[in-house]
This record gives structure tokens, C-alpha cells and sequence, in this order.
């Protein structure tokens, strides 16, 4: 995971805070998405998916607050990062969903979604703790962030995994990391936390663009 080097500090907080926020953003959303999926569901995955999205839907009330007078600049943020992001969350669920097919796993779109968010938050909160642990070496504000870390989010998220695979009777021998999706996950993670990605961002959207010449 790449931290900028000083002659970039002066993007860092804004580096740090806007890429907890949207990988936090992206995993709470794909918990919102799942809803649907979950409708008609035994009362077990019910009563955990209901805490799971009850803790997505009080973190996403908290963006406000945490962006501050930057909002508009983090939208402009969100709708780059949007495209880099979307369609690789959809590759990783659609990786899962073949492994599960290829073993004749009934309601494979369900407990690929179900994983996918499992993977999405082990690896937001490894991601999340390092960028802020690595950052405030540079910038002690960056520690403020810490409270944000969805540590209750990939607890609750493991949990229905669990609870999917005693349900489904899932084999014990399915491996999620077959398939290229370790790889899949890997490019997933770079995404959301590249500094690269963070300044072509700011170099491609138009309200980030005048922002980020008055700071460079």
C-alpha cells in the first residue's frame, strides 16, 4: 500500500480521509444492495442481515459530518472513483458466483453477494487500519479517522457467512481464493486506496481539478 512521500503532504489528510470514506461508502452500499436478495430468507439470516444493514445505514449517516466543507469535492471524488470501482466489486461477485455454480450451489447469487461483502470488509478494515496507521507517522490528523473503521461492520459480515454456509450446507472444500479471486480482490483493494488513482481523481474531475491545482 503506497503512503505519499513528503513533497505530497500537503495532500495526505485529504488523501486518507477521502479513501477510508469511499471504500466505507462502496461496503456499506454493497450491504444496502443485498436487501432484496435477502427478502423471504429463514429467520437467522434475517435477524443478522437486519444488523448488518442497521450498522451500514448509521455509518453512510455519519458522511456529512466526516467530510466537512469538502462534500462537493468528495462527490466529484465518488463519481471517478465510481467507475474505477464498480465494475471490479461486480467481477469479484460474479467470481464467487461461478466457483459456486461450478459446484451446483443452490442460490449462488445470494450467498455470492453475501460473500463478496464477507471479502469486501476483512479487506476494508486491514486496508483502512494501515492507510491510517502508515499516514499518521506523516500527519497525526489522519488518527482521527480511527473511530471510522467498520471493525463491528466485517464482524457482522463474517457472522452471516458463517451462518450462510452451516444453512446452505455449503462443502467444506470450496475455497473463495481459487478462481483468480485473490487476485480479483488484490486489484479491488489497490483501487480504493491507490494514491495514483486519488490524484487522477483529482487531475480528470472538473470541481477536484481547481481544487487540487491551488494545493499541488
Amino acid at each position: 500500500m503506497e503512503v505519499p512521500f513528503k513533497e505530497k503532504q500537503e495532500n495526505l489528510l485529504r488523501f486518507v480521509t477521502f479513501s477510508v470514506t469511499y471504500f466505507n461508502d462502496a461496503l456499506c452500499n454493497e450491504i444496502k444492495f443485498l436487501q432484496p436478495y435477502a427478502k423471504g430468507k429463514d429467520k437467522e439470516t434475517i435477524k443478522i442481515y437486519g444488523a448488518l444493514l442497521k450498522r451500514a445505514n448509521d455509518y453512510l449517516k455519519t458522511i456529512s459530518k466526516k467530510i466537512g466543507d469538502e462534500i462537493g469535492n468528495y462527490s466529484e471524488y465518488c463519481s471517478v472513483m465510481d467507475e474505477l470501482c464498480d465494475e471490479k466489486i461486480k467481477q469479484l461477485r460474479n467470481a464467487i458466483k461461478q466457483l459456486l455454480d461450478e459446484r451446483c450451489i443452490q442460490d449462488s447469487e445470494f450467498i455470492a453477494r453475501v460473500e463478496c461483502i464477507r471479502m469486501l470488509a476483512d479487506s476494508n478494515v486491514f486496508c483502512t487500519k494501515a492507510l491510517i496507521e502508515k499516514s499518521s507517522t506523516l500527519n497525526k490528523e489522519t488518527k482521527k479517522l480511527s473511530p471510522y473503521i467498520l471493525e463491528d461492520v466485517k464482524r457482522i459480515a463474517r457472522n452471516l457467512m458463517s451462518w450462510v454456509c452451516i444453512y446452505y450446507k455449503l462443502p467444506k472444500d470450496i475455497d473463495a481464493n481459487t478462481n483468480n479471486i485473490s487476485e480479483i480482490l488484490d486489484d479491488v483493494e489497490q483501487t480504493f486506496v491507490g494514491y495514483k488513482n486519488f490524484t487522477e481523481a483529482f487531475t480528470t474531475s472538473y470541481g477536484v481539478k481547481d481544487l487540487y491545482s491551488k494545493i499541488k
